[in-house]
């Protein structure tokens, strides 16, 4: 009887934190959401694949690898991965992580580790998995658990807001203080002591854009220069999530290195510099800001960047479908 109990009441909580979301063609059964740009993001996957469904996927389940909360091997499981894969040893969540095969960017030997923020299991039975980042993807793919993503894996980049930008040019921002958009952490948090350093080395005040409800917030359009900061010296993944939202409001980023740059298309408009290099780098690029703007984003550059990007997630959805209409694979 006790055993009943235990699993109606797994069950409730299992069925209330799931959503559904239904469309013309279809529904999609989905967990809660998370909020600001990680929400943003799962609600563009979301209503990427409901305006997409036909006949042959008229009932989807869509999930969020760390957060999985069922299995339906015999559906049309996606999981949406929203973490770093790329992780060096000792790093948060990476206890049972296998070793893969990309060097670190510290040049000191060691290899990231491949961490996957969900049960393997579910993992292996989903139908097909959404990355925000291809450099996940390929840390994965260059691995001994590489068939865990192997031709079903999916790079969907965060290139949300709307078609056409609307942006603010370089005489409207604001680059008296470096802007960060973070959940900062205790007083243990790296980045609190790095970006103390910034401002006692620069006398430049740090602005944290804290709770923005998506990336149409009008705080991003008229904000000059975002610093991006490694949570830990371990995770490091380009933070693609706030990055890619600030780059299309127009501010120029700044960023701690990451490795698999080369599988990042726009890589080449951001700004790289350690720690140490933050502050010089910072007053530089302010110094000629106009300038290094133009150099960027100016003459259509920033439309041009969020097409490219419109019309590689247009092409991802359509793989994305093509995958979950293969016949062989069962569905539900």
């Amino acid at each position: 009887m006790k055993l009943l109990v235990l699993g109606f009441l797994k069950k409730f909580l299992w069925l209330v934190k799931l959503r559904v979301r239904v469309f013309p063609r279809g529904m999609i059964v989905h967990p809660r959401m998370r909020r600001g740009l990680v929400s943003e993001y799962q609600a563009m996957i979301i209503e990427g694949l409901g305006r997409r469904l036909n006949r042959g996927n008229r009932l989807l389940f869509l999930d969020f690898m760390s957060d999985t909360f069922f299995s339906p091997k015999q559906c049309k499981l996606i999981l949406v991965n929203l973490e770093h894969t790329l992780v060096l040893p000792g790093g948060r969540g990476s206890g049972r992580a296998p070793v893969g095969s990309i060097q670190s960017i510290r040049e000191d030997g060691e290899s990231y580790l491949v961490r996957l923020q969900g049960h393997d299991r579910v993992i292996y039975n989903s139908r097909a998995i959404v990355d925000y980042s291809q450099s996940n993807i390929e840390n994965v793919l260059n691995s001994p658990v590489d068939f865990l993503y192997r031709d079903k894996s999916i790079y969907i980049s965060p290139a949300m807001g709307e078609k056409k930008l609307v942006v603010n040019g370089a005489s409207a921002r604001d680059v008296g203080a470096a802007y960060v958009i973070m959940n900062l952490g205790g007083i243990n948090d790296r980045r609190h002591e790095i970006l103390n350093v910034f401002t006692n080395q620069t006398g430049v005040p740090v602005v944290n854009l804290t709770n923005l409800a998506n990336s149409s917030d009008s705080r991003l359009n008229r904000a000059g220069i975002l610093i991006n900061l490694h949570q830990t010296e371990h995770h490091h993944t380009l933070e693609e999530l706030r990055i890619l939202p600030a780059m299309l409001n127009g501010m120029l980023v700044i960023s701690e290195p990451s490795p698999l740059l080369d599988h990042v298309s726009y890589s080449d408009l951001i700004y790289f510099a350690e720690p140490q290099d933050l502050g010089s780098t910072f007053l530089a690029i302010r110094s000629n800001f106009r300038i290094e703007w133009e150099a960027r984003y100016g003459g259509g550059k920033l439309d041009e960047l969020k097409r490219e990007l419109n019309s590689h997630n247009d092409a991802g959805f359509n793989r994305l479908l093509d995958i979950l209409r293969d016949e062989r694979q069962g569905g539900c």
